[in-house]
């Protein structure tokens, strides 16, 4: 899962570049580190006998899935939150201004 999840990463940082149409750090890591790792790595389990392909297919989808859409996931859990604040936790911009919270100098 983990060499596909750089996949997703990489699909993540073109489809958000190529959408704004600027341009993202992100991917140019995930173009020179990742996909090289990703590749080698799927490479490697795929020659191994002792993985079937049926859990090499399945862990590739998980992987890929888990790289693309873990910011969109994310975010729909923040926006779900701000709907719904808990009762129990302050707001976060309450945490931010919150006095309690800063460092004091010495």
């Amino acid at each position: 899962m983990l060499y596909a999840s750089h996949i997703g990463n990489l699909m993540l940082h073109l489809s958000w570049a190529l959408r704004n149409r600027r341009y993202d750090p992100g991917v140019v890591t995930a173009v020179v580190t990742l996909t090289p790792a990703a590749v080698t790595g799927l490479r490697q389990l795929r020659s191994d006998p002792d993985i079937s392909r049926q859990t090499l297919a399945r862990g590739t989808i998980a992987g890929v899935a888990l790289g693309a859409g873990l910011i969109p996931i994310l975010k729909l859990r923040l926006k779900l939150s701000e709907l719904r604040p808990r009762s129990d936790w302050p707001h976060r911009s309450r945490i931010l201004t919150d006095s309690s919270c800063r460092h004091s100098a010495k």
